[in-house]
């Protein structure tokens, strides 16, 4: 399960990441930090799917969401 909160929070840094390149693109400069996060998503996506390659396939990848959108709004 904890590889599924390091899955989702590096497909979030990703997605923020390619908003920050693609903002700092529209202005005529290149966002350094949407670098950095996107190389920080990749990393850690790529390490998550190193760890269990078959876990986090293409088709896989809507159940992790829920997965850990279910353990965040669990109340116990």
């Amino acid at each position: 399960m904890q590889l599924d909160f390091a899955f989702v929070g590096a497909a979030l840094l990703l997605g923020f990441a390619v908003l920050s390149l693609l903002s700092g693109l529209a202005d005529g400069r290149l966002s350094r930090f949407g670098l950095l996060l996107f190389a920080a998503g990749f990393a850690i996506g790529g390490w998550v799917v190193i760890n269990h390659p078959a876990d986090y396939g293409l088709a896989q990848i809507p159940a992790v969401f829920i997965r850990v959108l279910a353990a965040l709004t669990r109340i116990s």
